[in-house]
């Protein structure tokens, strides 16, 4: 998932037999005036791990939940690394993810699931 607001899927995920994995990058603000108490309380509770971009973000988000969320982790976002594969590398790169996480050689991974908010530029990324 990649912001809170796709939080209540966690829970339907996860009774499904998914592992699943959140991207929380709202502040505290943003979660009040959006009413996102019942998503972020969801994603504490039941994302298998629960990525932040930044200390500040993660400490608002467990502030607003009213607890620590101990299966997180901090990952700066944005492209600081070499790009590691290249185009003509894909079907080996995809072998590779599926041998990684175990996978049989058919599965389908999906690799991003948000919210469509305008606030978000989705009219440029459609």
């Amino acid at each position: 998932m990649n912001t809170t607001v796709s939080g209540k899927l966690v829970t339907l995920l996860k009774r499904a037999g998914f592992r699943t994995v959140c991207l929380v990058h709202e502040l505290p603000g943003i979660l009040t005036s959006y009413g996102l108490a019942d998503a972020a309380t969801a994603v504490a509770d039941s994302a298998d791990t629960v990525v932040f971009p930044a200390e500040i973000v993660k400490a608002g988000f467990e502030e607003f939940v009213g607890r620590p969320v101990s299966q997180s982790v901090v990952r700066p976002q944005g492209l600081y690394l070499r790009m590691l594969y290249h185009a003509v590398d894909r079907q080996r790169v995809r072998e590779a993810v599926r041998a990684k996480l175990q996978l049989s050689t058919n599965a389908t991974i999906i690799l991003c699931a948000g919210y469509a908010d305008h606030r978000k530029g989705l009219d440029l990324f459609v």
